[in-house]
């Protein structure tokens, strides 16, 4: 497993994209 910044970065988005996506997002918040 090589520990690299970038492949953090990109999981990390990933989760948070996810999680946005799948929690209904307020439209003050889209907004």
């Amino acid at each position: 497993m090589s520990a690299r910044p970038s492949s953090r970065w990109l999981w990390l988005a990933a989760c948070l994209w996810l999680v946005a996506c799948a929690k209904p997002v307020p439209v003050d918040y889209a907004n």
